[in-house]
């Protein structure tokens, strides 16, 4: 799989600025967006035999290793894992990040990279 960020633009109907935003990841964090704002949806694919935990970080960079995620969900084998954070969202003060790791409450970097996700968020 290789790594790329796409970005597309979304209108929400209530007219706020959504963003999308694919990334292919494993091996090392992806900074989605570097201010705060909210995290309304995100769904992630885990194309490996290994099962991860799909973190997301407040952090206004890419997620280093050793770090500890606000939310996270097992991506389980070759399967997949989604969150609906409702109209609320979820909020982040720093940043958002995305990172799969081996390990659940704080990030340890995959061998590979095996996941691909899509967020949508406001920032």
């Amino acid at each position: 799989m290789s790594a790329g960020v796409f970005l597309t633009p979304r209108v929400s109907a209530t007219n706020a600025p959504l963003q999308g935003k694919t990334a292919a990841f494993g091996t090392a964090g992806v900074n989605i967006a570097a201010k705060q704002g909210r995290l309304y949806k995100v769904r992630a694919v885990n194309s490996g035999a290994t099962a991860y935990f799909l973190q997301i970080h407040d952090k206004a960079t890419a997620p280093t290793a050793g770090g500890v995620p606000i939310w996270e969900v097992r991506l389980p084998a070759n399967g997949d894992g989604a969150e609906d954070f409702g109209l609320a969202g979820l909020y982040f003060a720093n940043g958002l990040g995305l990172a799969i790791s081996t390990t659940a409450g704080t990030l340890t970097f995959a061998a590979a990279t095996d996941a691909v996700a899509y967020v949508t968020y406001a920032s």
